[in-house]
């Protein structure tokens, strides 16, 4: 199955084709897919298909809610009473995706008002994994998938944005105790840039602006709440419409990032896995939003009818993360509004609350306090791939006993805000290695900080001509009245 502008599945590495957002009734013969409504799905899967095949889909565009560009169903309907079905969405394959969801991407896809909501790119809900057994689709025989293991659902190109109308949006989502292995083999900036898997889009006439740089993605074009990998719970839904479902490994839904991730929605989440589900990456991932999170564990599976648990919430981050306001502060910091720049510093490195599990190794602390692998910021004067970790907000969060927050190795550079910079509540554990600036953020303009390159013997740090962005703040002139670096609220 393809579609688009220059696709070629023969080529290698596969070429997903001419990345193309002009007017769907102005462009012709490039294969385009074109949706306009709610509730449409492009790819339903219903069936198993095999490891030969293809997805491709080099141009889909589609506005309205509760869309999806790809959808891997689980059962539906039972497989005990149709053994000679196999009526699971479980793709084998390779999957290639491109195009943009959510409105707003573009001037010919305005809306008058409102927005688009809970659109997914990719639901990943067929219960494939490393561990499952075509078997559990039914009694499949004489087409070469009997008793074999399905593996992870492949994902290996995503180029898919969201408009600046888009809220509640999800790029992968899996459940169902299915496992994603998601990279992106495209430069979404343009040739000459990196690999990178991003959420930014705007089409501008025929040029196709992505990716995390102000010149081609600035604040107003940004979504809201997306997410850009949902992890739900685990392998234990629907047991009874798969054939020996209660014999199955009870796996955690899991989603697997090979390849960098740039996020750059409003209030946004990169990582998010609840009621037992995993995410892993071992790549660096940028939050460029303001109020952004970039890890969230929520929980944990729980059963409830004796069964042992299959896990607890899990983001597991081998790599470095950044999330320090990078839209909202090197785009048009001197003409915006008041309420806009006092969004800034609050963002979260990570959360985990209700037994939640975060884990963040082999990342680099920023050693000054300013974004300086991004366009027009810290001195940058292009986006390259991210190297650093800083954080604006608040560096680790955990809630509830049982939660735990371990940022090992050399850590993160965490710049507090108003709610400090390292936050344990109610019996949570933190652990934590890195660096941290406590300091006033109120101020229009320019504010001197730290360089930890320049620390003395004694780790006194100055800021030695380095400056970030402040806020205007409240009317004591300090953010800071009850923010320290470590804060541990016990329950009483």
């Amino acid at each position: 199955m393809k579609n688009g502008d220059g696709v070629d599945t023969s080529a290698t590495p596969l070429k997903v084709g001419n990345d193309n957002l002009s007017p769907y009734n102005t462009v012709w013969g490039k294969g385009r897919i074109f949706l306009k409504g709610n509730n449409n799905t492009v790819y339903n899967g219903a069936a198993l298909v095999d490891s030969s095949s293809k997805i491709t889909l080099g141009d889909v565009q589609m506005i309205g809610s509760n869309n999806t560009m790809v959808k891997l169903n689980g059962p539906t309907e039972s497989v005990i009473g149709n053994p000679n079905v196999a009526p699971v969405g479980a793709f084998l394959g390779e999957i290639h995706i491109q195009g943009a969801m959510g409105g707003e991407y573009a001037a010919w896809a305005k809306i008058n008002s409102g927005t688009y909501k809970n659109n997914i790119a990719i639901y990943a809900g067929s219960g494939q994994n490393d561990t499952l057994d075509t078997s559990l689709f039914g009694a499949i025989s004489g087409t070469g998938l009997s008793n074999v293991t399905t593996g992870n659902i492949k994902v290996k190109d995503i180029n898919v944005g969201f408009g600046s109308a888009a809220e509640d949006s999800v790029l992968v989502f899996a459940t169902n105790g299915t496992g994603v292995d998601v990279e992106n083999g495209i430069e979404p900036m343009g040739t000459g840039t990196f690999k990178v898997i991003t959420d930014g889009v705007k089409a501008n006439g025929s040029t196709v602006n992505r990716g995390y740089d102000i010149n081609k993605i600035n604040y107003a074009d940004t979504s809201l709440r997306t997410v850009m990998g949902y992890a739900d719970g685990v392998f234990s839904r629907d047991l009874n419409n798969y054939a020996g479902g209660h014999n199955a490994p009870k796996k955690q839904s899991t989603i697997n990032f090979k390849s960098d991730v740039d996020m750059v929605s409003r209030q946004g989440i990169a990582y998010y896995a609840v009621d037992g589900g995993k995410i892993t990456t071992n790549k660096a991932t940028r939050a460029g939003g303001a109020q952004s999170v970039i890890a969230f564990a929520n929980g944990k599976d729980n059963p409830n009818n004796g069964v042992a648990s299959a896990g607890k919430s899990t983001v597991e981050i081998s790599g470095n993360i950044t999330a320090a306001d990078y839209l909202l502060f090197a785009d048009n910091y001197n003409t915006r509004k008041d309420d806009e720049i006092n969004l800034g510093y609050q963002n979260v490195g990570a959360y985990a609350k209700g037994e939640g599990q975060i884990t963040i190794d082999s990342s680099t602390p920023a050693s000054k306090a300013v974004e300086e692998e991004a366009n027009k910021s810290g001195g940058a004067s292009s986006t390259a791939a991210s190297t650093k970790s800083l954080v604006y907000g608040i560096g680790a969060y955990a809630e509830g006993a049982g939660s735990l927050i371990d940022i090992k190795g050399d850590g993160i550079h965490v710049v507090t805000g108003p709610d400090s910079g390292v936050y344990a509540k109610d019996s949570g554990e933190i652990k934590f290695a890195g660096y941290i600036t406590n300091q006033n953020n109120i101020k229009r303009g320019d504010i001197d900080t730290s360089d930890f390159t320049n620390a003395t013997s004694n780790y006194y740090v100055t800021g030695s001509g380095t400056t970030r962005k402040g806020i205007i703040g409240n009317s004591k002139g300090n953010d800071h009245i009850n923010s320290t670096p470590f804060y541990v609220n016990r329950k009483r």
